[in-house]
């Protein structure tokens, strides 16, 4: 379990790096903790559909890691290398990766795209209609 721990310290490391990067000075780290996330389904880029619940009861899912991505985000594309070295090091033991676009000005067709075009092979979950807010 210890390599799945610093697996998830590391992306928790560069997501606040990263975030840290944006926030007012004010912001604090407390004020950037999420709380636990339900059960939630969506689509992918590609139309597979992915359902959280399903990978959580599965014995040889260890983790499952959210990486936010939106069309044009230069930090995305810079961090898209080291979240596929990640996933091709960690996901034979059972850590899953999927990338999330919640931005309603992104479609689809648009992130299927962008993924193409910056080699993205990791899932990424759309949520055009804001159903998971």
């Amino acid at each position: 379990m210890k390599p799945i721990h610093s697996l998830l310290t590391l992306i928790a490391s560069l997501a606040l790096a990263d975030a840290q990067e944006k926030l007012p000075r004010e912001t604090t780290l407390e004020s950037t903790k999420a709380g636990a996330v339900k059960d939630f389904a969506l689509l992918d880029h590609q139309g597979a559909f992915r359902q959280l619940y399903y990978f959580a009861k599965d014995p040889a899912t260890k983790a499952i890691v959210l990486f936010v991505q939106g069309n044009g985000c230069p930090l995305v594309r810079k961090r898209v290398p080291e979240l596929k070295r990640l996933r091709d090091a960690y996901g034979t033991n059972g850590v899953v990766f999927w990338m999330i676009n919640a931005h309603t000005q992104d479609s689809r067709a648009e992130v299927a795209k962008e993924a193409t075009e910056f080699g993205i092979d990791i899932p990424i979950l759309c949520d055009e209609t804001q159903l998971h807010k």
